[in-house]
């Protein structure tokens, strides 16, 4: 990946270009007005200079455009914690436990109050970079959030191997943790660590209270809310969705809910687009017990065609 994609974007405004390239539009395609006594060598020399400057600015905007898609770059400031594995950790506030400490081979996070979202951004991925040219690696390390922590001025405390991943060179990497805090670019990105799942939480009580852990989001989008409904066997029609409660983090229950197969939807947030989504495979079984896992679809990202959008 290259640096340049990373920086804020210092090019100018394209509804600025777009007008640079109408006024040189403007006496090409005036042209036709002239009778052709009018197309003078010296015209046409014109004519191909404006040509030339037109072709040179829509070259530079191609050119441009990747810069300006990765505008959403935003800085910051990172630490990091240790273990003594150098993975995540099994307590963290989004309630992976173990999962937590594993996912994504342990290049996980803590996230600032803003960027946690009061747990809605649980499993959301960073890709992160120091701003030193002469320690940091051009692509950084891609990070899961699994917990919430925040030191002065920082929105991110990487684990020790994330934080190792920022150095440019393996060797390099003391110099940073001797820095205890660096300066960091970071944007919001997709992932891949496993397919979505539900995990019955250990604290069930069938049948009478379940809480359930949503994991492997898929890194892009945030989980709102969550809700099941009473699953039907001939599939005609599903009772009033129930909203579950947020204990904490990824962490949903309800009290008494109804009996039978459960289908569960998630209300899921990416940039300005809110939706709902579903898939067959989300569903709880009528006999569920505590401790079990259930893998639905790929992911939440919005343009995955498995899932059902209302």
């Amino acid at each position: 990946m290259e640096r340049e994609m990373w920086q804020q974007s210092s090019t100018p405004d394209p509804v600025n270009l777009s007008y640079r390239i109408s006024s040189l539009e403007y006496p090409i395609h005036n042209s036709s007005n002239y009778t052709s006594s009018a197309f003078s060598t010296s015209f046409l020399r014109q004519n191909d200079l404006y040509q030339q400057q037109y072709n040179c600015i829509f070259l530079c905007m191609v050119l441009l455009l990747p810069t300006l898609c990765y505008s959403n770059n935003y800085v910051s400031r990172t630490a990091y914690y240790t273990t003594p594995d150098g993975m995540g950790i099994p307590t963290g506030a989004c309630g992976y436990g173990e999962n937590g400490k594993d996912v994504n081979n342990g290049e996980v996070c803590a996230a600032s109050k803003r960027l946690y979202k009061n747990g809605a951004a649980c499993g959301a991925c960073y890709q992160v970079r120091c701003k030193d040219k002469g320690l940091c690696s051009d692509e950084g390390t891609k990070v899961v959030v699994t917990d919430t922590g925040e030191g002065h001025g920082t929105d991110f405390i990487l684990s020790y191997r994330a934080y190792a991943k920022l150095a440019k060179q393996p060797n390099m990497a003391q110099q940073l943790f001797a820095k205890g805090v660096v300066e960091v670019e970071y944007r919001r990105v997709s992932c891949k660590y496993g397919n979505l799942m539900l995990k019955i939480h250990e604290h069930s009580k069938y049948p009478h209270y379940l809480a359930i852990v949503v994991m492997n989001q898929g890194g892009a989008t945030d989980i709102l809310a969550v809700q099941v409904s009473f699953y039907h066997i001939n599939k005609e029609e599903t009772k009033e969705w129930i909203s579950m409660r947020r204990v904490y983090g990824a962490v949903f229950d309800l009290s008494s809910p109804p009996s039978g197969e459960l289908n569960v939807r998630f209300l899921t947030s990416a940039g300005a687009e809110t939706k709902w989504v579903q898939s067959d495979k989300a569903v709880i079984p009528a006999e569920w017990k505590a401790g079990a896992t259930i893998e639905t679809f790929s992911s939440l990202r919005h343009e995955n065609t498995s899932v059902i959008t209302y």
